[in-house]
């Protein structure tokens, strides 16, 4: 079973509820999970890579697509949209391999972070180690 960092303060209990209450979302290689900016999908979860990998990619201002970083099992992505309500994502993310995710709603992960303060912790990190975008 893949661990994910974020959860790691979690009880099993408690890790297990949320992993089995998120979506199980299954991508193709080179399918797309979500689209960047104002028009793409929506920023309203994040997803708890189980298998596979994905490229995190974005757009420069001259319109050259980059791949700022690979994902593998283990890995978190989509936080960022989970902090502001009004959030875009930042970048799009597409599966270099077939995958599999476990998604989790605003909702569920605001519940998560009411009982886990811990869990802003996470998202400290995560943020600060983030790529800068172009």
């Amino acid at each position: 079973m893949t661990e994910w960092p974020v959860l790691a303060n979690l009880s099993v209990d408690d890790r297990n509820q949320l992993i089995r209450t998120g979506r199980r979302r299954r991508f193709a290689k080179g399918e797309t999970l979500f689209h960047y900016g104002d028009y793409g999908d929506p920023a309203d979860s994040l997803h708890l890579l189980a298998t596979g990998r994905v490229a995190v990619r974005v757009l420069t201002p001259q319109g050259e697509q980059v791949i700022l970083t690979v994902l593998g099992p283990g890995n978190v992505f989509g936080e960022l949209a989970l902090i502001d309500s009004d959030a875009h994502r930042t970048a799009t993310v597409t599966a270099i391999q077939p995958c599999e995710t476990i998604m989790i709603g605003r909702k569920q992960f605001e519940l998560l972070r009411t009982r886990y303060p811990q869990i802003d912790r996470f998202l400290l990190a995560s943020l600060a180690t983030t790529v800068p975008l172009p």
